[in-house]
């Protein structure tokens, strides 16, 4: 108790130097605040960049020259389909197709587009929800299921005179790709199957459509011939863009391959097989290092921010206790042991170094450079640091001559 009552009355006593004391203190803190929010920033941006700049990735020709019209193996359909790292995936498929009851009509009532199936309204990129005429209870969610139900061309719904709701004798034709570029025709099953959109479909597919189906509908009726299926695209965006090396291990795992550019890749790019994958990750990539970057830089100072503190620490206190020298011969020469000395001082110091804290926090917080938890947890480092000087400082007191100190003017 004696120190704390002795600590405020020297406080009162040596208020100006007292009052610098604590205005060095706060000024540290203000500065270290700034220093942990400028990493706080860039570990924000670091967390943030996988939705800011959002990485997207395509089934390609080995080539990388195609990204429609593809043959992409089932298998990686449906390993897409399960990964936990892909998200927003849109797959198509496309067939031929002609309408009537029997082959023979195929000339004449061929589709002018193709028969396609889609996974989801999002990759029909050109068409817009609002654009098509939906039969009462629908929407573009039925592309997710398996229904006989399709949206058909309004050009297409015109020459034959159908209508929303009307049930259409569709014949698929499916297509492959053969070793040399060339490509056969194979008789499907007919599909009767419901018109439950209609729209302007030129724009919604890379290749024009007379007739879009649910990929699932288009799956099933390869699996009913036992056929081969494949998706004709996939694309679809990373969903944690800070995994990008375990995404890419498992696209190898699927045998989607790296684009080649050499002539290796002929073969493979006239059967139009998808056996590449185009990843746009190279923004990503640039400003995810940059911000690594700046943040391994910003950390790697934070040791010799302690050791400057440190030493500030020790030159304020020294610089305070020096004018102090003769104080504190007076009070060993009136019986006050040394450790009660350092006792004294050190509370003095204490609660400078608090207070300047508190002070440069609550500063800091006016000025919005940080928050309450950060001013806390940025107080108690300063402290640390520049208690640990002030101590220093103190055991170098410890050793003066109490007789020289009275013998010299403060």
């Amino acid at each position: 108790m004696f120190a704390v009552s002795s600590a405020l009355k020297n406080l009162r006593r040596y208020a100006r130097r007292s009052a610098l004391y604590a205005l060095v203190c706060a000024a540290a803190v203000l500065t270290l605040q700034g220093y942990a929010a400028g990493i706080g920033r860039g570990a924000a941006q670091l967390a943030a960049l996988p939705d800011a700049m959002p990485v997207s990735a395509r089934a390609a020709s080995l080539d990388g020259s195609r990204f429609d019209g593809l043959q992409i193996p089932e298998t990686v359909a449906d390993g897409l389909i399960a990964s936990e790292h892909v998200t927003g995936l849109r797959l198509t498929v496309l067939m031929g197709g002609y309408i009537g009851a029997s082959p023979e009509d195929y000339l004449e009532n061929q589709l002018s587009g193709y028969v396609a199936g889609a996974n989801g309204f999002a990759a029909l990129e050109g068409l817009p929800p609002d654009a098509v005429e939906w039969l009462s209870g629908y929407d573009g969610t039925f592309l997710q299921g398996r229904e006989a139900a399709c949206i058909a061309d309004a050009a297409l719904m015109a020459r034959y005179g159908w209508r929303v709701g009307d049930v259409i004798p569709l014949n698929p034709i499916r297509f492959e790709y053969l070793d040399r570029g060339g490509l056969s025709y194979h008789e499907t099953a007919r599909l009767d199957t419901r018109i439950v959109g209609a729209a302007n479909l030129s724009s919604a597919l890379a290749s024009p459509a007379g007739i879009v189906l649910p990929f699932e509908t288009v799956r099933a009726l390869f699996h009913r011939l036992d056929a081969k299926f494949s998706a004709s695209s996939a694309s679809f965006f990373v969903r944690d863009a800070a995994r990008l090396n375990e995404f890419k291990a498992e696209m190898k795992e699927l045998g989607l391959k790296s684009v080649v550019t050499d002539g290796s890749a002929a073969v493979a790019v006239m059967m139009n097989a998808g056996a590449a994958l185009m990843v746009n990750d190279a923004a990503f990539i640039s400003a995810a290092t940059r911000l690594r970057e700046a943040l391994s830089l910003l950390r790697g100072f934070l040791p010799a921010i302690a050791l400057a503190l440190a030493a500030i620490g020790y030159f304020a206190a020294y610089l305070m206790i020096q004018s102090r020298r003769e104080e504190y011969a007076v009070l060993r020469l009136l019986g006050m042991s040394r450790r009660g000395c350092m006792a004294l001082y050190f509370t003095d110091m204490a609660a400078l170094t608090l207070g300047g804290s508190v002070l440069g926090a609550l500063l800091s917080i006016a000025l919005g450079i940080g928050g309450l938890g950060a001013g806390a947890l940025v107080s108690a480092l300063f402290s640390v640091c520049f208690t640990l000087g002030g101590v220093l400082a103190l055991a170098r007191l410890g050793r003066v001559n109490v007789m020289l100190a009275l013998a010299r003017a403060e």
